[in-house]
């Protein structure tokens, strides 16, 4: 499938691993398509999502965000179709502050199976945050990697850039339950940490 809008579009794939298996694209646009709309009136990016059934027919499509800039980094399906999309937001975004202020936050979104928004979480460092990609282990557990200059959630920034692994716990508050930080010797070594996502819960433990 070819789609877009007038301007630059950035998209990432990934299948679907849930119930349903579809392959859903994320990523951002500066335009409008399939009937979404572009937030910004500054002529910033908003992040889009789109699920495909089997066929390659669109299920449904998102476009989200501020009049600052969103994007959207990765994305991962549960086993009941709800789908949870990574991301960067330099505004505030549905009643969520940023930490950053006039940097970047990351953004975690959850979509219901049919493209409900059921919530929105940004956190971060008062430093540039930078999202890699998320997997989910189980029912539970969502595991975020990203990149960020600043110490992270009690964890000490060894120096300059750092790559953190975070896992959440699903619940009211969808917060990080526990991280680790590491330094970051150039992109390739978070690439391979990204790998442990799905493995690391003792690592983690509270």
């Amino acid at each position: 499938r070819v789609f877009g809008s007038i301007g630059t579009n950035r998209n990432t794939f990934a299948d679907g691993v849930g119930a349903y298996n579809y392959p859903t694209v994320v990523g951002r646009t500066f335009g409008n398509f399939h009937g979404q709309t572009n937030h910004s009136t500054s002529g910033n990016t908003d992040f889009f999502v789109i699920q495909f059934d089997e066929s390659g027919n669109t299920n449904w499509a998102r476009i989200h965000g501020t009049n600052a800039i969103e994007e959207a980094y990765g994305v991962a399906e549960d086993a009941w179709g709800n789908v949870y999309v990574l991301g960067v937001a330099y505004g505030n975004l549905d009643g969520q502050i940023r930490v950053g202020d006039i940097y970047s936050d990351l953004m975690l979104v959850k979509y219901d199976s049919s493209g409900n928004r059921l919530y929105t979480r940004l956190w971060g460092t008062d430093g540039d945050d930078t999202p890699v990609d998320l997997v989910l282990e189980n029912t539970n557990c969502i595991y975020t990697c990203s990149t960020v200059y600043k110490s992270w959630w009690g964890q000490t920034n060894p120096g300059a850039e750092s790559a953190v692994l975070s896992r959440w716990r699903q619940g009211p508050n969808v917060v990080p339950s526990a991280s680790i930080q590491k330094p970051l010797a150039g992109r390739e070594f978070l690439q391979n940490e990204t790998v442990l996502c799905g493995g690391t819960g003792n690592d983690t433990d509270d």
